[in-house]
């Protein structure tokens, strides 16, 4: 969990530490106890495969088998350092778009009760950052946080393995491992410094994992992002003003997942990391337009903005530069000398564009249409009008026009010469 600081992450802001043992009995008696203290039936019935006082055998313990060795996963250049919730991977929630998995679990100590210090949260450019401040508020989160935070763990692991492919297949393809967060500096959700800790992320990343293991398959004919939307919260419980239900005990391992929300899932598309990366402008696929080729969508798109002005030749200048960003930023430049009706004309070419685009790559086509009629979404963070911009609000113009293209080519079976040439054959 690092945010590109020194701060060494841990978990949940350090709020599962020794002051909080002097809570109120009502607290204490209602979420499982640490494993420095004596066990109760209730530790005991939690996840009864795992004993509280198990000591973890860590790397430079010596050899062990393959089979029985788990996986410990922590700092930032070791393998599986994607499971830490401070891992840069974007997580959607209630319709909007958490930096990280560490901002949403922070901003739901206040959802419930002050949401506008969980938009102030979820706005923290870093992970790091966002605990910290959650930390300097903490007594003003919700007041039944410590009997729901397993739970909303779940649900935060959840929305972020489900949501990217390339995590679901990481996660999925631990087989029955253990899998142990080894963060030396918090006993609660790692094993702490005397390996004695309670590894509770490790324990919610195994049950996600047994819930995506029993879950609906990911397709094999396409790189789909899977992007269910979070459960909304539970309605509050009788007598209080918790949006969730107590964490039942003993926990369940495996639920089968409601099928519904694979199959009613956004994809959300940006990062050339990401699948769906290819419906992005700037992905590498180039794009003819006349008798020119352009090595991107975008520098067509750029183009537009010169092919009916007083300087058309410009639209050349945009088309040889060697990145779809250069062609961009050598826009910008030639600002001044852009078509005059440019904002009212920058849909329709955005459209031309796209259509040049798929018509011309069987496999950008086939990809489109595999999405059905999922919401296409692009998740541009520094652009309002074609993304979602900096607060998730954005107008998601490219996503709209890419839905709009899936429906023109689904109901008129475009062929493959509809705009130049296939040059994927």
């Amino acid at each position: 969990m690092t945010d590109g600081s020194s701060q060494t992450p841990v978990g949940d802001g350090s709020l599962e530490g020794p002051a909080l043992q002097q809570s109120s009995s009502l607290r204490e008696s209602t979420r499982p106890k640490r494993a420095s203290e004596p066990q109760g039936t209730l530790a005991g019935s939690i996840l009864g495969h795992l004993k509280r006082s198990i000591t973890y055998h860590t790397p430079g313990d010596g050899p062990r088998r393959p089979e029985s060795s788990p996986i410990f996963f922590y700092e930032r250049d070791q393998p599986y350092y994607e499971f830490i919730n401070y891992s840069p991977y974007p997580v959607e929630y209630d319709g909007r778009i958490y930096p990280t998995a560490e901002h949403l679990y922070q901003a739901h100590k206040f959802l419930a009760t002050h949401p506008e210090i969980a938009e102030q949260i979820r706005n923290i450019p870093s992970a790091g950052a966002a605990v910290q401040e959650s930390t300097k508020l903490r007594n003003v989160q919700r007041e039944d946080w410590f009997q729901v935070n397993l739970d909303v763990m779940d649900l935060v692991l959840e929305a972020k393995f489900t949501q990217h492919l390339i995590l679901r297949e990481m996660l999925v393809g631990t087989g029955d491992r253990e899998i142990v967060s080894a963060s030396k500096s918090d006993n609660f959700w790692g094993i702490g410094a005397d390996r004695r800790g309670r590894n509770e992320l490790g324990k919610a990343l195994m049950r996600a994992r047994s819930k995506l293991q029993a879950g609906p398959p990911v397709p094999l004919d396409t790189a789909v992002t899977d992007r269910p939307a979070l459960p909304k919260p539970l309605p509050p419980t009788p007598g209080t003003s918790s949006s969730y239900t107590a964490a039942k005990s003993p926990r369940e391992i495996t639920r089968r997942p409601d099928r519904s929300t694979f199959l009613a899932a956004p994809i959300l598309f940006y990062g050339p990391n990401e699948p769906y990366y290819e419906f992005a402008n700037t992905s590498h696929r180039a794009v003819w337009h006349g008798q020119e080729e352009y090595r991107t969508a975008e520098h067509l798109y750029q183009a537009h903005k010169f092919f009916q002005s007083r300087n058309p030749g410009l639209s050349d200048h945009i088309r040889v530069q060697p990145t779809p960003f250069a062609a961009i930023e050598a826009a910008r430049r030639l600002l001044r000398c852009q078509r005059s009706d440019w904002s009212s004309v920058r849909q329709s070419s955005m459209e031309a564009t796209l259509e040049a685009k798929f018509s011309q790559h069987a496999d950008l086509r086939n990809m489109l249409l595999s999405t059905g009629d999922r919401q296409l979404v692009y998740g541009d963070p520094h652009d309002a009008f074609w993304g979602l911009g900096s607060d998730g609000y954005g107008m998601n113009e490219l996503g709209k026009s890419l839905m709009a293209l899936r429906d023109t080519i689904r109901a008129r079976h475009l062929d493959d010469s509809v705009v130049g040439p296939d040059i994927d054959r």
